[in-house]
């Protein structure tokens, strides 16, 4: 996330020509709307996957507070998304964690 909107559109128009499995973008969920309304404008033939892999607010919600906090909560989600595993506890696991 820009301070600038306009720049953080310019951003995701560039990357939806490289289509990445993870884009994550900080901000409310109203300037998601605004994001991707405008997105469409600008790009209207840009495909449903790309929007898939843009995470925003990014983020898994862990309670995270804290800009460090932030960050992990961010890490974690990426790692879900490129191991394509859905977050849970471990202590939901009988024997072992890794294989």
């Amino acid at each position: 996330m820009n301070h600038s909107y306009v720049q953080d559109l310019k951003y995701v128009i560039e990357l939806a020509k490289h289509n990445p499995r993870y884009i994550g973008i900080l901000g409310a969920p109203k300037r998601r709307e605004r994001l991707f309304n405008e997105l469409f404008e600008f790009v209207p033939d840009i495909a449903y996957e790309f929007l898939d892999h843009i995470y925003t607010p990014a983020g898994l919600h862990i309670g995270a507070q804290t800009p460090e906090e932030i960050a992990v909560s961010i890490v974690a989600e990426i790692l879900s998304v490129i191991r394509k595993k859905e977050p849970f506890s471990l202590r939901k696991i009988n024997g072992k964690i890794h294989n």
